[in-house]
């Protein structure tokens, strides 16, 4: 299975990891992300257990949690209840909901403060895409004329500045790369 396969190569990682550093250093690097993936990977065991129903899973990742660091139960509850957000603001997202429904549930997940810069960044992130939506159809535009390839570049640039400043050039340069690998297909 992958969760042998995965465990297997685990364990040759660590195999070279001990050839080239101590414990100490093994520990300092990678000790808390070692745990994390062997409470990870025990998790994983025991849900795959077709033996076992599935109150005994639930005793068996209880017991297990119960031998698992603190700092570890935190970071795995932290990022349950960030999946449980992600899923149910999809839910809302795909349903219609607006903004206040958005934020309510941000709010309740992780407070006030959390829900209004969410409610910000929704909003940043909406004005960037209308703003690339414009600035799509007038580089069509400029694609699809007749211009020398030293003006066409020229008046690429000068589009670029009138709608972006200049570390959103670098990453509107980027898109525009994949931009037309797509539409060449």
């Amino acid at each position: 299975s992958s969760l042998t396969t995965l465990s297997l190569a685990k364990a040759e990682i660590s195999t070279i990891k001990e050839q080239y550093f101590t414990d100490e250093i093994i520990n300092a690097f990678w000790g808390k992300h070692t745990q994390y993936e062997e409470f990870m990977l025990a998790i994983a065991a025991i849900e795959q257990d077709k033996s076992t129903t599935q109150s005994e899973k639930d005793l068996a990742i209880n017991n297990l949690k119960q031998l698992t660091p603190n700092w570890l139960i935190t970071q795995q509850d932290n990022a349950n209840q960030l999946n449980r957000y992600r899923v149910e603001h999809q839910l809302l997202t795909d349903n219609n909901a607006d903004e206040n429904e958005l934020y309510d549930l941000a709010a309740n997940q992780f407070g006030e403060e959390a829900a209004t810069r969410l409610a910000d960044l929704r909003q940043h992130r909406q004005e960037w895409q209308q703003r690339i939506a414009q600035y799509r159809i007038e580089y069509d535009q400029l694609i699809s004329s007749d211009l020398a390839v030293l003006a066409l570049k020229e008046q690429l640039t000068q589009l670029r500045q009138s709608h972006f400043n200049e570390q959103e050039r670098k990453r509107i340069t980027a898109l525009d790369n994949s931009y037309k690998l797509i539409q060449k297909r």
